[in-house]
């Protein structure tokens, strides 16, 4: 009956504001909103409260989509964020992730739920900065503006390796020679920081110049030439750090409509916003509107930029040895062998401390050889993909990159953009899209990196091709018969004769 009360007090609360005259709904629409986009994701999550969301709900989505709502509640109030942190050490403990940008990021939602002396926020520090293009620089300056430091780079250099990759048309972008306005807006917002520089304050101002030219006579922004509502939500935050009203100055209102107007026409009913005009809910839409609206509400309470984090008090939390992975184990054994070793050095009167010296500096070896490496063995995974004894039937897979921009200067990625032409193979009774692409990945060779438990899998990279790679929109999407499905590859159960395409999209399928 709460809930329902609740509801009908938000929708008439948003009515009346369809009423009010611009100038004076600017300031309460953000508030609103961001009451309405909490209450949905609270009820997705059957929370009835922040700290109830925290603690039941998004520890089951660390490493999987859960960061950017962490950094969204940590700059709207002060938490409890032990579960989330609890979950997040496990799932990279058990986790490789290659991707430079994506480690940056899961290092940043690891100071915003107040884990600063995490080990993984330095070892990505130590080798993630400037990794992985444009965006690997960005993420690593956003890092550096929350006092961390890099072995690899100073925030100077940072920030100078920003305004070099500045293009002539005041903008920056993942490749080519046409500015972005998604990746110009996020190289703004860790540049931000630091516009004391006189050469910094230059180039934003191209930026904001440049930012204002592309914005389109609804408001809003595209990117990658499809409209959508986080692009105008990455303009929105670059903005509200630069003490920049989007909602009355006059740059950025075209035609009468303000970046909040566009925004708007992607939200549906339930509160959440949709990736395109018409299309379904989207969790990364709706996060990303989430975090432009606490932008504007932070900058007229006079506070931080968005990503220069809140302070998060650390709980008192409890680590079992399960949630730091099979290292802490195995490092045990090698312990345990070590003084086995002494003991039978003891029995065989073989004394001499050089002996036991020698076998401290070997388990030491070794230990530290577990906890900086991780292996696996080629020939174990890449193998023929297993026969199947009660085939049901077969499919056609392929697997395309073609999309990605300049493939023909590319050291590692094929020039046609085809990883698999489309390839037969057999299916089983139950078996998914998921099962179907690891069998081909056994039998071609092609590196995989998956995440997600049992029934939520979805797809880091196929063939050292990772998501975010190509910016905060791009990423494997998979089609069968010409269609993507809303379900988890490996909850798509396989007929006879499907087809299917894995394919790699900078755009989260829209410029497929």
């Amino acid at each position: 009956m709460k809930k329902t009360l609740f509801s009908l007090l938000l929708c008439l609360t948003l009515c009346v504001g369809c009423f009010t005259p611009a100038s004076g709904a600017a300031s309460d629409a953000p508030d609103a909103l961001i009451r309405g986009i909490l209450h949905c994701l609270y009820q997705q999550g059957n929370a009835d409260h922040a700290q109830q969301y925290l603690d039941d709900y998004l520890p089951s989505a660390a490493g999987i989509g859960a960061e950017w709502q962490v950094i969204a509640l940590c700059q709207t109030g002060s938490y409890d964020f032990s579960a989330y942190r609890n979950a997040l050490s496990s799932y990279l403990a058990d986790n490789q992730v290659a991707s430079a940008s994506t480690r940056l990021k899961f290092a940043l939602a690891l100071l915003a739920s107040g884990d600063r002396e995490n080990p993984y926020i330095a070892s990505t520090m130590a080798d993630a900065p400037g990794k992985q293009g444009i965006m690997s620089i960005v993420y690593a300056l956003h890092m550096m503006n929350n006092h961390c430091t890099s072995p690899l780079m100073t925030q100077e250099d940072a920030v100078r390796q920003l305004l070099a990759l500045q293009l002539e048309d005041g903008g920056w972008a993942i490749s080519g020679k046409a500015g972005d306005a998604d990746v110009t807006a996020m190289t703004v917002q860790a540049l931000t920081p630091h516009r004391d520089d006189e050469a910094v304050q230059s180039a934003i101002d191209r930026a904001v110049g440049f930012l204002s030219s592309r914005q389109t006579e609804d408001g809003g922004y595209i990117s990658y030439g499809v409209p959508n509502p986080e692009s105008a939500a990455q303009v929105w935050i670059a903005l509200c750090g630069l003490d920049i009203n989007a909602l009355s100055d006059s740059r950025f209102i075209k035609n009468g409509c303000t970046v909040l107007d566009a925004i708007l026409s992607y939200r549906l009913e339930d509160h959440s916003f949709s990736h395109t005009l018409g299309g379904k809910s989207n969790a990364n839409a709706t996060v990303q509107v989430l975090h432009a609206l606490i932008a504007q509400q932070r900058m007229t309470e006079g506070k931080t930029p968005l990503l220069i984090l809140d302070a998060q008090q650390q709980s008192d939390t409890s680590f079992s040895l399960s949630s730091l992975g099979y290292k802490p184990i195995a490092a045990a054994a090698v312990l345990a062998l070590a003084v086995i070793v002494c003991i039978v050095l003891l029995l065989l009167k073989k004394k001499s401390p050089k002996n036991f010296l020698l076998v401290a500096l070997c388990a030491l070896m070794l230990i530290l050889f577990i906890f900086t490496t991780s292996f696996s063995s080629t020939a174990d995974y890449y193998k023929t993909a297993p026969e199947k004894k009660a085939a049901t039937g077969k499919v056609t897979l392929s697997i395309l990159c073609d999309k990605v921009p300049e493939l023909e200067s590319s050291d590692y990625l094929p020039r046609d953009g085809v990883i698999l032409p489309a390839t037969v193979f057999d299916i089983a009774e139950g078996d998914t899209v998921y099962t179907v692409l690891t069998d081909a990945a056994r039998a071609h060779e092609i590196h995989l990196e998956s995440s997600g438990p049992d029934g939520m899998i979805y797809m880091r990279g196929i063939d050292n091709l990772y998501e975010l790679q190509y910016g905060d929109l791009s990423g494997w999407i998979y089609f069968v018969n010409g269609t993507s499905p809303s379900l988890s590859c490996d909850q798509y159960t396989l007929q006879n004769g499907d087809t299917i395409l894995w394919r790699y999209s900078c755009e989260m399928g829209s410029d497929l």
